[in-house]
């Protein structure tokens, strides 16, 4: 770890993290999170972990040490190699939870909250995920999720699934219809956009064709 003695220097480096062995690909993803006084940086490193299936690494307050780690399952390969986000609090412990393929575990200790499985092999389901905000008003933060190489409607058109972050239930579907769409590559809450007191979101295959993704408008207790 290498921290900076003048954090207010611009570009000075505030924090170096180095993986555990030669060969992890430790750093082919990363996500961060600084809100409510609250530092979370999540790093992947696919090839590490037991029988080099992956391993995410979780930091808190820009301390070198992991707060925890997640490893792949016995079914998974290559967890962290791609995407890894910091989530809305799924869990209602009002801290932000950290997904991947797709996993949610708790910010707080690690502990797995939900798992969440494509409807087939291949679909790229769990690319993108992100926080959705709290889209059916049950008091827990939801998941926008996206499966790029979806082919049910068109080869590669991509679907976006929108899921509880209380149970898991699948509460919408975004299907692309366009061959090579690729909608959902990069599925992102992207805060109220239309002013009606809720919360929007997309995916990236809407940012590459006219017209927005559709969002299901918040109930409010």
């Amino acid at each position: 770890m290498e921290a900076s003695s003048s954090p207010s220097t611009v570009g000075s480096i505030l924090l170096a993290l180095d993986g555990e062995k030669a060969g992890d690909a430790f750093g082919s993803s990363a996500a961060g999170y600084v809100a409510d006084g609250r530092t979370i940086v999540v790093v992947g490193a696919p090839n590490a972990g037991p029988g080099n299936k992956g391993r995410t690494y979780v930091y808190s307050e820009l301390s070198s040490t992991p707060a925890f780690v997640v490893d792949s399952d016995e079914t998974g390969a290559n967890l962290g190699g791609m995407f890894v986000s910091v989530v809305g609090d799924v869990n209602g412990d009002r801290i932000p939870d950290i997904t991947g393929r797709i996993y949610v575990h708790s910010g707080a200790d690690g502990i797995r909250v939900l798992t969440l499985t494509g409807e087939a092999g291949g679909d790229g389901f769990g690319i993108g995920p992100a926080d959705a905000g709290d889209v059916d008003g049950d008091g827990y933060d939801d998941l926008i999720i996206g499966a790029w190489r979806y082919g049910g409607a068109a080869p590669a058109g991509g679907k976006v699934y929108l899921f509880s972050g209380r149970d898991a239930s699948l509460l919408d579907t975004y299907t692309g219809k366009v061959p090579g769409e690729t909608l959902g590559f990069d599925a992102t809450g992207v805060g109220d956009v239309n002013g009606d007191g809720g919360r929007s979101h997309s995916g990236d295959g809407v940012l590459r064709r006219p017209g927005a993704l559709p969002c299901r408008r918040p109930r409010r207790a």
